[in-house]
């Protein structure tokens, strides 16, 4: 019985995939890289330099509790931001998990998005990854902490902090960009064309019988992924829902951020549309608290 694998062809597929994203980096010029860099190895460099300073009270530590570390009880403004950055001084493992996390994570929507989609034609704009990973670094921290004092009142949480419902943020950026071009490799697929929209990707798929199963593979990878954030319920100040918001935020913000792209730039109304329906979507779990 011949084995059901190929292994020349799929070797000689391998190849070619990797020779495609070869020709697209030769495109690239190393200042292309310095974005991604930093993006990828600065912030846990930062990050582990800050803990540094509060574990060894550079930053005295009357100050941190004030200003860096979410008192759920008795929030201040700086600590909405700022406790999304810092972590738990008696436990190294709590940063050294989450720039694990961040670097697993981070290389995977960089590798996907910036240089394999890319290199096989799909069109990805730059521009859409680095100010959707601005609004993950600078406004959804706020969303975050708001969730956090909301739901960690009712769970009797007395403190909040870390990275890692920012790092679910970029998890669900990943499975918003596999999804997302998953239904455009299916439409190219069905309609053996080159180029197809989103809206008639989805049709071809449909009408290829292919739906059903993508849908299940949708539905499946957001059940593991809310699954695997609900496996910290009940332990000791973890909020897993200040990580589903995060998560949330993943999948909300870039949708939000590509549709802006498809209003027309003279369509000022259509711009000012998305942009108010982006600040509501971080704005209301920002805030939430406060109101209930």
């Amino acid at each position: 019985m011949a084995f059901p694998l190929n292994i020349q062809q799929f070797s000689g597929s391998l190849d070619t995939e990797c020779q495609a994203i070869n020709e697209y980096l030769q495109t690239k010029s190393i200042l292309w890289l310095f974005p991604i860099v930093m993006l990828l190895f600065g912030i846990p460099f930062l990050l582990f330099l800050f803990h540094y300073a509060i574990i060894t009270e550079v930053i005295p530590a009357s100050f941190s509790l004030g200003y860096f570390y979410l008192n759920i009880d008795q929030p201040s403004f700086s600590s909405l931001f700022f406790s999304n950055y810092v972590h738990n001084v008696f436990d190294s493992g709590h940063i050294t998990n989450n720039m694990q996390g961040h670097l697993v994570v981070f290389f995977l929507l960089v590798f996907l998005y910036l240089i394999y989609l890319p290199a096989k034609g799909y069109d990805c704009p730059e521009e859409n990854f680095y100010l959707t990973a601005v609004i993950f670094l600078a406004l959804v921290p706020f969303a975050v902490s708001g969730v956090s004092i909301l739901f960690g009142r009712f769970l009797g949480i007395g403190w909040a902090q870390g990275f890692s419902g920012i790092n679910w943020a970029f998890t669900g950026y990943l499975v918003y960009v596999i999804v997302r071009y998953s239904i455009e490799a299916g439409g190219r697929n069905a309609a053996g064309k080159e180029h197809r929209t989103l809206d008639n990707a989805g049709g071809a798929a449909a009408r290829n019988g292919a739906f059903p199963l993508f849908f299940f593979t949708i539905a499946f990878i957001l059940l593991v992924c809310v699954f695997a954030i609900l496996l910290d319920f009940g332990r000791a100040q973890i909020n897993v829902f200040g990580h589903l918001i995060g998560f949330a935020m993943g999948i909300l913000v870039p949708s939000l951020v590509d549709s802006s792209r498809l209003v027309r730039r003279s369509n000022v109304q259509g711009q000012m549309v998305v942009l108010g329906v982006l600040l509501l979507v971080i704005g209301v779990p920002a805030v939430g608290w406060i109101i209930l």
